[in-house]
Parts: structure tokens; C-alpha cells; sequence
């Protein structure tokens, strides 16, 4: 029956696409079962019509419903209550969006043309933590995507990203909480190691996790050294204006990222997405997947691999 009506749903995304804005414009509309009671039917549909009058390229980003990865792709809450929503278990990663737009890593859309993907909600999120019975969510898209313009066949230019705020239509479901999470976890409890990487990778990603160590090691020893009166521009544009509580608080993140030996990590070199550079799972702290991107990237630097070593304790998203 769902479907039915997402077909309603979209013929009135592509009458009102018919009006044609001026500038890029989207709509996204999501639907589903009205009851989930099983991993099979715990999944939703969401459509992203072009509502402008020009056709437009809008990246495949991995936090968007584009991508099939599983990351943090909704935002699900209690209908009832917004502070409550399932837990995350999915993927967080590091992703290089200028390569993505570089490499034609977008999808293209005609005037009113209309794009849809599944997505099955259980391979990032469980709804377990509330025991028993149904509870009714509301689940939509975040509505941030990124529209990539192309500087021309010839340019050498970076391609232009532009982020623009979608329209959402969301999905209202009753949700069993008896559902598991389709995921396992991919921890080996075993002494650190490699996985899937041959000679050369296993020999970068040493280089790479000496590298990082120093990184971190140096970050807290600056951090450590500040006071109110250093007046510097470096933890200005990381942290922002000084205060001896954000001050206290930065040292003790750096603190205890130092303490982790990145050269004791499990890397596994299986993944496959050309533009991210890593990802983890929140629950398998010190395995890391390597992709593409990083196996692109210098050895140190900006959007390096020791910098990606580096991300997986602090900053991956």
C-alpha cells in the first residue's frame, strides 16, 4: 500500500517541480510501511525530485540518502517526545568531498526529475534500548545536500560545492522494538593486526601510525603549554575564543587521545569507496577501515594518512 501512495506523492513532487525555480531546488520525500515489525520491512524509500528549472549534480555524500553506506543518514525521533531516538550503530568516517566532486562522484538530475533509493534503517540503528511493543517515529533525511558545479571540461578548477537546504516530507511508522539490528560486529579480539592489505599497504599504514602518534603527541604537548596570555591564532581558529574551561577540556581530549598507539590499531583494507578516506564503527574502537581516499593521500599533512590514523578517537563524522 506504501507504494501506492509514493507514487501519489511524487506526481505532486513533479507538478509542483513543473512551476521551475530559478535557482537549485530540492524536495525529498520519504515512505515507508506504516507498521515495522520485522528487519525485512524496517526499511524506507526516500525520493529527491529536482525543483528548479535547470538540471543540477548533487553529491553522492556519504551523510546524505545518495549513499548506501550506513551512516547517521536520518534523523529519527519519539513522535511523542523528540529527545528520544534509537541508537546509532553504524559507520562514522572521514570523507573527501573535493575529490568526490573532482571525480563526478554526484548524481544528475533533469528539471523535475525524480531519483529513489532504499534503505534499510536496522544496518544503523537500533530500536531495542526501549524493551517492548511499538512506538511511533518520525524518520526523515537530514535536509543539507551539496550541489557541485563544474568549472568546464578544460578547467583544472576545482568544481564548485554548494550546500542547499532541502524540503522534507517525513515518514511517520510504528516501530517494534524487538527488532535486532542487522549488523555484526567485525571485532577481532585478537592482538592487533591487518586485514585484507597486502605487503605495501601494511608497510604505509606503519609509516602512517608513527606519523600520527606524533601528531597527537604534539598537539597536547602545544595545547599544555597555553595560557590566557599566549594569545594564539592556531587554537583561536580550532577552538575559539579563550576560557580556562574550553582550555581544560581541550588538553584532556588531547590527553587521552596521546594515549592510544595507533601502531596497535586493526586496519582492514577491504573497503572499497573510492572518496572516503576511513571509517569506524563507534563499538570497534581501534579497528579501522581504510578506503580509497586514503590510500591516495601523502604520507603527512592536511587530509593525509596519518592525519586519518589520527581522526578515528576524535573527529571522524
Amino acid at each position: 500500500m506504501f507504494l501506492d501512495l509514493h507514487k501519489v506523492l511524487l506526481a505532486l513532487l513533479y507538478l509542483s517541480a513543473s512551476c521551475g525555480a530559478t535557482s537549485p531546488s530540492l524536495s525529498v520525500i520519504v515512505t515507508g510501511a506504516r507498521d515495522m515489525d520485522s528487519a525485512e520491512n524496517l526499511k524506507v524509500l526516500v525520493s529527491l525530485v529536482n525543483d528548479g528549472s535547470d538540471a543540477i549534480n548533487v553529491l553522492n555524500h556519504p551523510q546524505g540518502p545518495l549513499s548506501k553506506l550506513p551512516t547517521n543518514t536520518f534523523a529519527i525521533t519519539d513522535s511523542k517526545d523528540a529527545r528520544i531516538e534509537p541508537q546509532f550503530m553504524g559507520i562514522r568516517l572521514k570523507y573527501a568531498q573535493e575529490k568526490a566532486a573532482k571525480a563526478g562522484d554526484y548524481t544528475t538530475l533533469a528539471p523535475g526529475e525524480v531519483v529513489t533509493m532504499e534503505h534499510y534503517l536496522s544496518e544503523a540503528y537500533n530500536f531495542t534500548f526501549r524493551g517492548s511493543g511499538k512506538h511511533e517515529y518520525h524518520i526523515a533525511p537530514k535536509d543539507i545536500f551539496y550541489v557541485v558545479t563544474s568549472p568546464g571540461a578544460n578547467s583544472t578548477d576545482t568544481p564548485k560545492i554548494t550546500p542547499i537546504t532541502a524540503k522534507v516530507t517525513a515518514h511517520l511508522a510504528n516501530i517494534s522494538s524487538s527488532i535486532p539490528p542487522l549488523r555484526k560486529s567485525h571485532l577481532s579480539r585478537r592482538k592487533p593486526s591487518y586485514a585484507n592489505c597486502t605487503q605495501n599497504q601494511q608497510i604505509s599504514l606503519t609509516n602512517a601510525a608513527l606519523v600520527a602518534q606524533a601528531y597527537v603527541s604534539g598537539a597536547k604537548a602545544f595545547a599544555s603549554s597555553l595560557t590566557a596570555s599566549t594569545n594564539s591564532s592556531r587554537y583561536k581558529t580550532w577552538f575559539g575564543a579563550w576560557s580556562a574551561s574550553r582550555h581544560k577540556t581541550v588538553v584532556e581530549q588531547y590527553t587521552a587521545i596521546s594515549a592510544n598507539n595507533f601502531s596497535t590499531y586493526t586496519f582492514d583494507c577491504s573497503c572499497a569507496e573510492q572518496n572516503t578516506f576511513a571509517y569506524v564503527y563507534p563499538d570497534e574502537y581501534g579497528h579501522m577501515y581504510l578506503c580509497g581516499a586514503f590510500w591516495d593521500a601523502p604520507l603527512n599533512g592536511t587530509d593525509s594518512k596519518a592525519s586519518a590514523d589520527s581522526s578515528p578517537p576524535f573527529k571522524l563524522c
